[in-house]
């Protein structure tokens, strides 16, 4: 014990103390660590069991600052140890039912709800100091000093972390470095510092709650840090975002798409800049923090017009999805907020930790949310461009008769997809026909079909439409490109017999295009510098040519519809003879541009497999 005593001082008994006050949120802390780090060493669990125990490790922490919050009510109000308990577990009884309601595996909704669930969690934590019903500043004070002992307790148990990291290291460099597994253990104290030393770290350092409104934060700290870096950075971004301002307006100039983005990022800053310097410019007079607080939400009102401006054109041209829903509820927050601090005598910051603590609760269910609300934004669009180019008929979608516009496409294809991605296409019902999906789309790509929409069954509706799918990357311009790709997951056949098979590229990288003989017994495939021409040689006579513009557009008209990156072997394969030579091209990849006619223009690059028969005998 004295041993233990010299090296730890007193953290035993404040260890034992602070579990004591705050045993259940500490509890659910720790269970949360060991399900983390649990997950960390499995092996032979089961998928369905392993996703279940990562929903339940979720909940977990989503329930910490929540049953923290409860515990600190219970202890404002004077609560004995057996209400204060139940009034903890109701809060875990909640955590509970979240858990049941979890899917077996996350998609996009589900992460984005969870963040918004974590956001209200923790500002419901730091709005604890509402129930002292104080003043202004002295919520500002207990609001900051719980935040510097968050920040603490973060950079304290990443110490620890960052320590036994590189002792951990020291170790497999020195003596064992064929350790393979010491990821496992160093990800495991990661998991260990976050959840079970941060939070204990936090609640060893909350004084007793009738103390909490005589805590004194580090007012000169702050003070030094607002006149010298957060006023100049927020000022010098308001005279760049002033300057913007004025360009739109003067120069006729819609937003750029990140305006909002950039609003609402000045805005934060100014926000906590504010609450930085509250206390300061009560006493200071006519100083800069004065001035800054009397002028800054000032200054911020022209600015939420030019925010609403750029919302409302990206809303009008491509309708509400998530992003832009949680842009139209900050905006409402900070245009609130805005006339709030203009014209309100109490200015009470409270009513901004108070709404980041109920807003993301509230739009994360039901018909109001943020999910229904972007669903049927987009369905609406949907429905608008099929109507548009007679694309649904009694209600379900048809083939269509001709291309369509780039731009609809695009739109069409963004918007499929949108839908897929959180839904699935189901969620249309019988706007879509059963044949033209029928066995695909893949549930468990949901979330990331924007990168491989090549699985997805928004392409596979529009290739039954007689429609190429249009990826968010490609333009106007980038569709006058050709881009094959083979899909390398199936094998394909070819008959022979045949004489010799020859892998060509061109350009030939790394050989600045120079002809390199083939080891096929005399047989020789060689491309033309622009990659236009294909000639096959034996022993320097030649047997065969071609011009492969016209089988590249060939390709492309059969391929109509096709995802471009996804292609099966019979959409790139083309067989030809001339006398007794005959040859089956198989196109690994092709990439280069078409002119306005469809029509091959030039060849950038060029890789694929050449089967020849002396003998035409390739079938």
């Amino acid at each position: 014990m004295k041993v233990i005593k010299f090296f730890f001082q007193d953290v035993p008994e404040s260890g034992e103390k602070t579990f004591k006050r705050f045993y259940l949120p500490l509890t659910v802390s720790f269970m949360a660590g060991a399900l983390t780090i649990f997950l960390i060493y499995f092996e032979k669990f089961s998928t369905e069991r392993l996703y279940s125990i990562e929903n339940m490790a979720l909940a977990l922490g989503l329930g910490v600052p929540l049953i923290g919050t409860v515990f600190l009510a219970a202890e404002r109000f004077g609560l004995e140890q057996r209400k204060k308990c139940i009034s903890g577990l109701l809060a875990l009884a909640l955590v509970i039912i979240y858990y049941f309601t979890l899917p077996e595996k996350f998609h996009s909704m589900d992460i984005m709800r969870y963040i918004l669930l974590s956001i209200s969690s923790v500002f419901i934590f730091f709005s604890f100091p509402i129930f002292f019903r104080a003043d202004r500043y002295t919520f500002r004070k207990m609001s900051f000093f719980m935040m510097n002992r968050a920040v603490f307790s973060i950079v304290a148990s990443y110490l620890v972390f960052g320590g036994l990291s590189f002792a951990i290291g020291a170790i497999q460099i020195l003596f064992v470095p064929d350790w393979k597994d010491s990821y496992r253990l160093i990800m495991s104290i990661f998991s260990a510092s976050s959840l079970i030393i941060a939070p204990w770290i936090f609640f060893a350092g909350m004084p007793e709650v009738e103390k909490l409104t005589s805590v004194e934060p580090p007012e000169k700290a702050n003070s030094i840090l607002s006149k010298f870096i957060f006023i100049p950075v927020v000022l010098f971004y308001l005279v760049i975002l002033y300057l913007y301002f004025g360009k739109v307006l003067f120069f006729e100039e819609l937003p750029k798409g990140m305006t909002s983005y950039l609003i609402l990022s000045f805005c934060s800053a100014g926000i906590v800049t504010y609450f930085f310097i509250m206390e300061e410019s009560k006493n200071a007079g006519k100083g800069i923090s004065s001035f800054f607080e009397k002028w800054f939400f000032r200054s911020v009102l022209p600015l939420t017009l030019l925010l609403w401006y750029a919302i409302w054109k990206r809303t009008d041209d491509y309708g509400i999805t998530e992003k832009r829903y949680i842009l139209i509820v900050l905006a409402v927050m900070l245009t609130v907020w805005t006339v709030y601090f203009i014209f309100s005598k109490g200015k009470n910051v409270v009513s901004v930790s108070v709404s980041m603590a109920l807003v993301p609760l509230f739009i994360s269910f039901g018909p109001w949310g943020i999910f229904e609300t972007s669903y049927r934004s987009q369905e609406s669009r949907l429905i608008e461009i099929l109507e548009k180019n007679s694309l649904i008929e009694n209600g379900v979608i048809i083939k269509a008769k001709g291309d369509l516009p780039f731009q609809d496409r695009k739109n069409l294809s963004s918007i499929l997809i949108y839908i897929e991605d959180r839904w699935g296409l189901s969620r249309l019902g019988e706007l879509v026909p059963a044949e033209a999906v029928a066995g695909k789309g893949d549930t468990n790509s949901r979330g990331y079909l924007r990168y491989s929409y090549h699985n997805s069954a928004s392409s596979a509706l529009m290739t039954w439409m007689g429609l190429k799918f249009v990826s968010e990357w490609e333009n106007e311009k980038t569709a006058q490109n050709f881009n094959f790709y083979l899909n390398s997951r199936n094998g394909y056949t070819i008959k022979g017999p045949f004489d010799a098979m020859i892998f060509k590229s061109c350009p030939e990288y790394g050989s600045t295009g120079k002809e390199q003989p083939q080891n096929t017994a005399g047989l020789l495939a060689e491309f033309s510098k622009d990659c236009r021409t294909l000639t096959v040689s034996d022993n320097g006579i030649k047997k065969y040519e071609k011009d492969l513009f016209a089988v590249i557009s060939d390709l492309k008209k059969r391929s109509a519809g096709t995802n471009d990156y996804d292609m099966t072997a019979d959409k790139l394969t083309f067989t030809d003879k001339s006398g007794e030579t005959a040859v089956q091209i198989v196109f690994m990849q092709a990439y280069g541009n078409l002119n306005s006619e469809g029509n091959t223009e030039s060849i950038n690059s060029l890789s694929l497999y050449i089967y020849i028969s002396g003998s035409a005998k390739v079938q």
